[in-house]
């Protein structure tokens, strides 16, 4: 990638050194050096900022995010997951906005913000919904579960699970419903549902079998 990062300098393609710095990024930050994945990630930044690339800025913005979620730094986080989130806003990408929303709720429900969470992600549910996106959909009400779950609120994540599994039904996403499957069945046997319980359960095991 530095190769293909000084090529594109010589030929004065700034789009593709933001490529190649960004691509050096993900690289470092899988070989979990997040010091240099956060340089590379902001000399992307930079490049596409110049460049007036503002949606690849957004895309920066969610790197770093990301960089500092692993690391702990949730604040940070959170802090470049909302700049990414105005731009997509401002550019008019409702997929993205809806996709940033996501990311905002997850990490507030990690940081234990559970309200705040459901907040986001019923933001993310209401685009969605209105653009007919089920899969992620689906996505969205297993994260609500979740959160539902962490609050000690069973019935309501039961609730968002089961409708997740739905829609994964309906749109043949095998592995999403084996998910759904295994955290419905969770709940059942807390609950004491036994017979329920174990048939999500198998159900969910030979799904995941079936796909290795």
């Amino acid at each position: 990638f530095r190769t293909l990062r000084d090529e594109a300098e010589r030929a004065g393609d700034r789009g593709r050194v933001a490529d190649a710095l960004n691509n050096m990024g993900i690289l470092y930050f899988v070989w979990g050096e997040n010091d240099q994945a956060l340089k590379h990630y902001f000399e992307t930044l930079a490049v596409r900022e110049e460049t007036g690339n503002r949606e690849g800025a957004a895309k920066a913005y969610n790197n770093i995010a990301n960089v500092y979620q692993t690391a702990g730094d949730l604040d940070q986080a959170l802090d470049f997951y909302e700049r990414a989130l105005t731009i997509y806003d401002e550019v008019g990408n409702r997929q993205l906005v809806a996709s940033s929303l996501q990311n905002i709720g997850l990490l507030l429900n990690d940081s234990g913000n559970y309200d705040q969470a459901l907040v986001r992600f019923e933001q993310a549910l209401a685009i969605q919904e209105d653009m007919g996106d089920r899969y992620n959909m689906a996505w969205t009400l297993n994260s609500m579960g979740m959160t539902f779950e962490a609050q000690g609120r069973v019935e309501k994540a039961l609730a968002k699970y089961q409708k997740a599994l739905t829609l994964r039904e309906q749109i043949d996403d095998l592995l999403g419903a084996s998910m759904s499957r295994r955290n419905i069945g969770v709940i059942q046997a807390a609950q004491g549902d036994f017979e329920q319980a174990i048939g999500n359960l198998e159900a969910a095991l030979a799904t995941a079998r079936e796909l290795g």
